[in-house]
């Protein structure tokens, strides 16, 4: 009967405790939950920033978060604004 393997546990446990600090294209569309078609057109639209590394494109664990939680506001605001809005007076 063999041991688990600790070190691939381990790496889980940080990779999922401490994301790392930039990522590639495809790790950043789970990340964050959409398509890579998708993240390439808010990057080519300038919605999220990035930079290239060789010809890697990299993005930034910081400019994802503030991605979403700007994107998460603006939502909360449009979501009030259509409900004062369609209130009778």
């Amino acid at each position: 009967m063999g041991q688990p393997n600790k070190g691939s546990h381990t790496r889980t446990m940080t990779n999922t405790l401490h994301p790392p600090f930039s990522f590639s294209v495809p790790r950043a569309a789970t990340y964050i939950g959409v398509s890579k078609s998708f993240l390439y057109r808010l990057l080519i639209e300038g919605a999220i920033p990035c930079s290239r590394i060789g010809r890697k494109v990299v993005i930034e664990r910081g400019a994802l978060e503030k991605f979403i939680i700007e994107r998460r506001q603006n939502r909360a605001e449009m979501g009030s604004e259509n409900r004062s809005s369609s209130r009778p007076t």
